[in-house]
């Protein structure tokens, strides 16, 4: 049973893989991928989610390896104040790919 997170993951790997292999022949080009999570970065034991790794186990058999051509832009999301700033950040930035990861936060549950 394929659950919702896992579906996630795997939607904004292949939207991943298909934007960015098409552009894959550019030498030099590093992508950005604004990533933002409910959890403390500055915590790493936190932020080891079973789907996380599985993500960069994804792109890394793409051929796209963190620190050599994708760059990743963490924030953490704490609330929908924090969720806002961050995407208003990756906006101005201009990052290439925005990705959420980590569990549902509370504040957006009804």
């Amino acid at each position: 049973m394929i659950t919702r997170r896992t579906f996630l993951y795997g939607l904004t790997l292949g939207t991943l893989a298909t934007s960015l292999s098409a552009e894959a022949q550019q030498a030099g080009k590093v992508y950005r991928i604004g990533h933002v999570s409910p959890v403390d970065f500055d915590r790493p034991e936190r932020m080891e989610q079973r789907s996380w790794p599985a993500f960069i186990q994804g792109l890394r058999s793409l051929g796209w390896i963190e620190g050599k051509n994708i760059v990743f832009e963490r924030r953490p999301t704490h609330d929908l104040t924090s969720l806002q700033q961050a995407a208003a950040e990756f906006v101005r930035i201009k990052v290439d790919v925005i990705v959420r990861a980590g569990p549902e936060p509370r504040w957006s549950r009804k």
